[in-house]
């Protein structure tokens, strides 16, 4: 669909990229506990990630005050609204939240926290939209995007095709690479689900994942389930060049997704709504609509 997009009508879906994901990053801002909890835990327990292991100690000692979190947390949410209000400067907008919301992040995953790959795409395509004009259509005081280049719209969405496909990958290899053709034939993932359906997650309180345990037909379904899954997180890349390819990797991974819902209570929402944007023709659609309006 990119291929026969019109430059307006590339404006209007890297501007429906925009909605979508900063309404989803300030949602999970919003839902995060309240982060001046994180400076009553003990330092020692925090391990500095990524980028902020190459801060200076003071730095730490600065970020852990706890209205210096609160306020962090509303700015965050205030950036969030004006990114997805398209306001202006929109790039200043848009660039703070991101800075902001990975400092959260960071924080947050210090303390026996993890790298999600549910938020890490979205996190990805957040940074790439606020190095473009995604805020020329759809956004206060803009009716109609100005006469630019095509190529300065579907350059962003290229780039967060690519880079969401590449995170499927990263996570197919290194799960190839540690746990080898093993994990699909052991008590592994049937304890992961049986754990998971027990927990009451936020996300369900579903115990479905309990008959991996008491169906053997189940439980080779789900193992089988769970290396088709695997093998298409590593052919993802496949999904940037390959319009064919895309329909069977969507036929499993949508599936996949939800039914994590059930068995596993996790909810990947943030990785279903990048499917539907970036690797479906529905984003065009819809602005197929906006552009004849």
């Amino acid at each position: 669909m990119i291929e026969r997009a019109s430059a307006t009508q590339a404006a209007y879906v890297l501007a429906l990229c925009r909605i979508v994901v900063f309404t989803l990053l300030g949602l999970d801002v919003w839902r995060m506990a309240d982060p001046a909890r994180i400076a009553e835990l003990p330092r020692d327990w925090y391990v500095a990630q990524g980028v902020f292991r190459w801060l200076p100690d003071a730095f730490q000692t600065v970020v852990f005050d706890p209205p210096l979190l609160r306020g962090l947390r509303w700015s965050a949410l205030g950036l969030a609204t004006a990114a997805v209000a398209g306001m202006r400067p929109y790039p200043l907008f848009a660039a703070s939240f991101c800075g902001v919301y990975l400092l959260l992040r960071a924080l947050a995953s210090g303390f026996g926290g993890f790298i999600g790959h549910g938020w890490l795409g979205m996190t990805l395509c957040s940074f790439v939209l606020a190095a473009f004009p995604a805020a020329d259509a759809v956004a206060l005081r803009r009716s109609q995007p100005p006469a630019r280049r095509i190529e300065i719209y579907t350059a962003p969405i290229v780039a967060m095709r690519t880079l969401f496909c590449t995170c499927y990958f990263l996570l197919g290899v290194r799960r190839f690479a540690h746990g080898g053709l093993a994990i699909f034939v052991n008590d592994a993932l049937p304890t992961f689900i049986s754990l998971a359906s027990l927990k009451e997650g936020v996300d369900g309180g579903f115990e479905h994942g309990l008959l991996i345990l008491t169906s053997p037909l189940a439980a080779a379904a789900m193992q089988a389930g769970y290396f088709i899954v695997t093998s298409m997180e590593v052919l993802a890349p496949l999904c940037v060049f390959s319009r064919a390819f895309r329909w069977p990797w969507l036929a499993v991974m949508i599936p996949f997704h939800v039914s994590t819902l059930f068995t596993m209570n996790i909810f990947f929402e943030d990785n279903i709504a990048l499917i539907l944007l970036l690797l479906t023709p529905l984003p065009f659609w819809i602005s197929a609509r906006f552009a004849r309006a």
